[in-house]
């Protein structure tokens, strides 16, 4: 049954096959709803047009100059589409109706890179605000791990990404895949899983690849099939789809983009972890987290999306942040930002994320500690103040619980 908490999706199809559409996008997840008539307008949510039996109303809107402009403002799923590489970072191909069921994880992973690309740009400004201009080396090699099916369409596909200037290293099982990423030489892993029992989908999922997702692009190429064997919570770390049905230039090709994207997308990251960082590796300095936390809630103000705080240390004293916080940053997303706050505090701002979200991370990052802690997780309200939801979060109510322990 539809709720209203579902993801909105409005639909534009003239075809007999309209219901069907609805209803499994419907199965899938989604709240479909008829799309206006003006298909140039600027709703927040994405929009699905049929290009099967698509009217004139449709391929016009396809070919006029406004379709660059609202494929940057919103998620345009392409259904029936051709053959033919999504160049625009807003666009989604689906080829067949039987894809529908992998839309909400696709949706997904293009709603994750947006935050990426939003919290890049802000951290960049973080950085430029404390005297930070530093950029990553434009000359560093790329790299792609590949685990799937090894055949010809994996020879055309190395090739293909060999003349772009990407070396394809090619792994035989789960075990030497994980043997690959700890030489920490890979800029992205590539997954082509085919059924549910190869090498690939045991992979995916499983958690192997859960002590590499801060330093790596994970890219799935997707089957027709996958939607039969792959359920959205599999491929909830996923940053890129990526369809099969693709020629290998193309696959490569778009690969290429996503990669660059994720390469270029954190200058800030790297510089302020460079020069602003007091403490272990991983870690932003305080300066940079007070100044970086009031950028966010200027953004939350804008964009209604929750924003929660984690503050953590060990129940000992005499233990500083050096002695336990390591394992930290291999649980932490892309747009998660932790900071050494004092000698024996780490405070981690967590956007788009509500407060469960918060607790479920502060937990993992509780066992994975060698030690015991105690955290403090706070979701932002709207009469939360920079002062006061630090207030919230820090070190005195903490101070109190590791007194009655």
């Amino acid at each position: 049954m539809t709720s209203f908490a579902d993801p909105t999706i409005e639909v534009l199809s003239r075809t007999p096959r309209y219901e069907l559409i609805m209803g499994r996008l419907r199965h899938a997840g989604l709240r479909p709803i008829r799309a206006a008539t003006n298909t140039a307008s600027t709703q927040p949510c994405p929009i699905l047009l049929d290009l099967v039996g698509a009217g004139d109303e449709v391929k016009a809107f396809l070919s006029s100059p406004s379709f660059s402009k609202i494929a940057a403002q919103r998620v345009i799923v392409l259904l029936g589409a051709p053959n033919q590489p999504a160049l625009d970072p807003g666009l989604l191909q689906i080829k067949s109706v039987d894809q529908i069921s992998s839309l909400p994880a696709r949706l997904a992973i293009r709603q994750r890179e947006a935050r990426r690309v939003q919290e890049a740009i802000l951290r960049a400004k973080t950085a430029r605000s404390l005297g930070d201009e530093s950029r990553p080396d434009p000359k560093r090699k790329m790299r792609v791990l590949y685990l799937g099916e090894y055949g010809y369409g994996f020879i055309a596909l190395k090739s293909a990404l060999q003349e772009r200037g990407i070396e394809t290293v090619a792994a035989l099982s789960h075990v030497t895949a994980d043997d690959y990423l700890d030489t920490g030489d890979f800029q992205a892993i590539l997954l082509h899983p085919k059924d549910e029992n190869d090498e690939a989908a045991r992979y995916l999922l499983g958690s192997g690849l859960s002590a590499y997702r801060a330093n790596i692009h994970l890219c799935l190429l997707e089957a027709p099939n996958m939607g039969g064997f792959v359920s959205m919570p599999s491929v909830g770390d996923i940053d890129s789809l990526i369809s099969d049905s693709l020629p290998p230039p193309d696959i490569a090709e778009t690969l290429l983009q996503e990669i660059s994207r994720n390469n270029n997308r954190t200058p800030a990251t790297t510089a302020a972890l460079a020069s602003k960082s007091q403490g272990p590796a991983g870690l932003f300095s305080r300066t940079f987290f007070n100044a970086h936390l009031q950028a966010q809630i200027d953004e939350t103000e804008k964009t209604a999306d929750p924003l929660s705080l984690i503050c953590m240390s060990a129940q000992d004293d005499a233990l500083s942040v050096n002695d336990w916080s390591k394992p930290i940053t291999q649980h932490l997303r892309d747009t998660d930002l932790a900071a050494l706050f004092d000698h024996k505090t780490v405070c981690i701002s967590l956007r788009a994320t509500p407060y469960r979200g918060a607790v479920a991370l502060a937990r993992r990052i509780e066992e994975s500690v060698d030690v015991p802690v105690v955290w403090r997780a706070v979701e932002r309200r709207r009469f939360h103040t920079f002062k006061t939801l630090l207030s919230a979060v820090t070190m005195t109510d903490m101070v109190n619980q590791r007194r009655r322990a």
